[in-house]
């Protein structure tokens, strides 16, 4: 199910891509042990953000992060934003 949101997802964006400008941002979380001199590292979270104008007053944003090495990745979330121009937007 996972893998069927995040494809969505990226299907959403990528056929923008011909009309529209895609940001990406995001960051990634990691750990670094020492123990008796035996360093190790561990990527602990890693997020992908990426929104598009879509012009006309709309905007879309998903945000897609995995949890650790061994986890799945996730669409943590997906909006649609429609700014009326007089101060409302509806997302």
């Amino acid at each position: 199910m996972n893998k069927k949101i995040a494809a969505f997802a990226l299907a959403i964006f990528a056929t923008q891509t011909v009309s529209a400008e895609v940001k990406f941002s995001g960051f990634v979380d990691m750990s670094l042990f020492s123990d008796d001199g035996n360093a190790s590292m561990s990527l602990d979270q890693f997020e992908l953000d990426a929104s598009t104008d879509l012009g006309e007053g709309i905007s879309a944003r998903a945000d897609v992060n995995a949890l650790g090495p061994t986890a799945p990745v996730e669409l943590e979330q997906a909006f649609i934003t429609y700014d009326t121009g007089e101060g409302l937007a509806l997302t």
